[in-house]
């Protein structure tokens, strides 16, 4: 209300609500996807809104692979590759916030069932009396080793799956 994006009329008692085409023109926000919302969707908004977030950046992701590479300026060929996998490190940087935070969000809105998160593991083949080389070996991906039936693997990136319908809006004049 302190933004006037809900107004009230006292007389009539009922509310206004300002439309989605005026709210992006004043903020100047260009894209034009949103998530459809139920009404009992509104009890987990939080959640809902964190896996809005990830969908549209794994459909960006996907849409910028799907590009001509001369379009893009880069030589290899153009190939769909890691389809629905975003790492935190990712979308931690896109959003500047801490990659725990991102972790948490995530968390979240598969809580909610709002996304479907599966974990990807890669098998190295080392028993575990490797594990204390391999860590002080390589410092930045030592979180990324874990123990699984008393063998070694790397941790991938998590296949996201979102539950959530995304809709692309028309341009329409405020």
């Amino acid at each position: 209300m302190e933004t006037r994006w809900i107004t009230v009329n006292s007389k009539r008692e009922s509310f206004r609500l300002v439309s989605i085409d005026r709210l992006c023109h004043r903020f100047c926000i260009n894209s034009r996807t949103g998530v459809e919302v139920e009404i009992s969707d509104l009890n987990n908004f939080r959640p809902l809104i964190y896996a809005a977030v990830y969908a549209w950046s794994i459909r960006k992701k996907n849409w910028i692979h799907r590009q001509p590479e001369r379009k893009k300026g880069h030589s290899r060929k153009s190939m769909l590759k890691n389809h629905g996998k975003l790492p935190n490190r990712h979308l931690a940087k896109i959003l500047e916030l801490d990659q725990s935070t991102i972790s948490r969000y995530k968390l979240s809105a598969a809580q909610a069932g709002y996304i479907t998160n599966k974990h990807n593991y890669e098998s190295t083949e080392l028993p575990e009396k490797f594990m204390f080389i391999l860590k002080e070996g390589t410092p930045e991906d030592a979180h990324l080793f874990v123990m699984q039936h008393k063998i070694i693997h790397r941790q991938l990136c998590d296949t996201i799956t979102a539950n959530i319908n995304l809709k692309h809006r028309r341009i329409h004049s405020p």
